[in-house]
């Protein structure tokens, strides 16, 4: 008691010195709680945001391997219509060159038959 009676009294303690070690004992535990807890909120958003970055990555890395996988899918699928499509247009040119010829058969079959009937 007699050193408080003191430092009250303490001529080089001003009254904000004073004030300030009173609102120390009143709210120093609280404001510690208080940091403390800021302290542990700032690390948790921290991790979750290492998290979600993490997580933001994987995310596109699979999504870019769909669309890959996918890109190759469709391009497969156009290369073998443009085979199939090209298939189709020679054997089109077949018919009709053996549509041509056929054509060229009935013409002298003709020529032919006019021949041996006169």
């Amino acid at each position: 008691m007699a050193d408080s009676k003191n430092n009250n009294s303490d001529p080089s303690r001003t009254p904000d010195d004073q004030l300030q070690a009173i609102q120390q004992i009143i709210v120093g535990p609280a404001l510690t709680a208080l940091s403390d807890r800021i302290n542990t909120l700032e690390k948790q958003l921290e991790t979750q945001s290492q998290e979600l970055s993490t997580l933001v990555a994987d995310t596109r890395g699979e999504l870019e391997q769909r669309m890959e996988q996918q890109h190759e899918s469709l391009l497969a699928d156009l290369q073998a219509s443009k085979k199939e499509l090209l298939e189709e247009i020679a054997q089109l040119d077949q018919d009709k060159v053996s549509r041509k010829h056929i054509g060229q058969l009935l013409i002298d079959l003709g020529e032919a038959l006019m021949n041996t009937s006169s």
